[in-house]
C-alpha cells in the first residue's frame, strides 16, 4: 500500500509557494445543480458511459451542486489519479484541498472549489481518473444532507456537458460520482454512484493509498470503526 504524502504547509505538492486556500465548499458551490440542454448532452444515468469527444478538446471542468442543505457540513471533491488496475499511479495521486494542483498543471483544484482537467496533456500513467465527494464537519455527517447532491461535466473551453445526480444517498460519507477513463484512445465519462460509510479514510484504502496522517476525518474514522471495514464500496440504493 502506498504512503499518501501530503505536500509541506508552506509549499504545494510541486514545490510552488501556496495558492490562496479554497473556499468553503458551502460558500463555494452551493449553486444546486444546474439545468442541462436536452439533446445529445444532458443527465447521466448509473453505469452510463459516454465518449468525450471535441467539444471537450480543451478540457472538462468539474463542479459539485445541490438544492439545499440539512445541517452545516462541508462537501469536497476529491480526484484520486489511477492506473489502469484502479489503484494510485504513483506519488500525490489525491487531488484534494491539501493538494490542489499537479505538478505538470496538467489537473487542478480551483479556489471555487471546481476542478479542471486538461484531458489531452495528461501523462499515460494515469489511466483512471475517480471523481469522488466526502463530507465532513460534525459527527455523522453525511453526503445525503445535500439534496439532490450532483456532479456537472462541462467542456473546459465552455458550454454545458453532463451531469449526474446518485440517488437513494443515505449513510454514505462519501462516494464515487464518476469515473475519467481513457479507451481506445480517447477519454470517456462513466457514471459509477459506489458509497463508502468511512469517508476519505475508507476511498484511500480502496485505491491503496493510507488515508492522509493528520486528517481529523481520519482520527474520528479510526476511533469509532477500529472492528470494522468500510473500506469496500456499496452501490448506493436504488441505482
Amino acid at each position: 500500500m502506498q504512503s499518501l504524502e501530503l505536500p509541506d504547509a508552506g509549499r504545494s505538492a510541486d514545490g510552488q509557494p501556496p495558492r490562496a486556500p479554497a473556499a468553503s465548499a458551502q460558500n463555494a458551490v452551493c449553486e444546486g445543480p444546474r439545468p442541462l440542454p436536452a439533446g445529445r448532452r444532458g443527465a447521466l444515468v448509473p453505469g452510463q458511459k459516454v465518449p468525450l469527444g471535441p467539444a471537450f478538446e480543451e478540457g472538462i471542468s468539474l463542479r459539485l451542486g445541490w438544492d439545499g442543505m440539512d445541517g452545516t457540513m462541508n462537501l469536497e471533491l476529491l480526484l484520486f489519479l489511477l492506473g489502469q488496475d484502479r489503484k494510485a499511479a504513483g506519488q500525490h495521486c489525491l487531488m484534494s484541498r491539501a493538494n490542489p494542483r499537479r505538478a505538470d498543471g496538467t489537473i487542478s483544484l480551483e479556489p471555487d472549489g471546481s476542478a479542471v482537467l486538461r484531458l489531452r496533456e495528461i501523462p499515460q500513467e494515469v489511466q483512471r481518473i475517480a471523481v469522488a465527494v466526502s463530507a465532513s464537519g460534525g459527527n455523522g455527517a453525511r453526503c445525503s444532507a445535500a439534496r439532490s447532491l450532483c456532479l456537472g461535466a462541462d467542456p473546459a473551453g465552455g458550454g454545458e456537458g453532463y451531469r449526474f445526480e446518485p440517488p437513494g444517498l443515505r449513510e454514505e460519507s462519501a462516494v464515487v460520482l464518476a469515473e475519467i477513463y481513457r479507451r481506445s484512445g480517447e477519454w470517456r465519462l462513466g457514471a459509477v454512484g459506489a458509497g463508502f460509510s468511512g469517508g476519505i479514510a475508507a476511498l484511500c484504502r480502496s485505491y491503496g493509498l493510507d488515508p492522509p496522517a493528520g486528517s481529523s476525518e481520519t482520527k474520528r474514522m479510526m476511533e469509532e470503526t477500529r472492528d470494522e471495514d468500510h473500506s469496500q464500496p456499496h452501490r448506493i440504493r436504488n441505482l
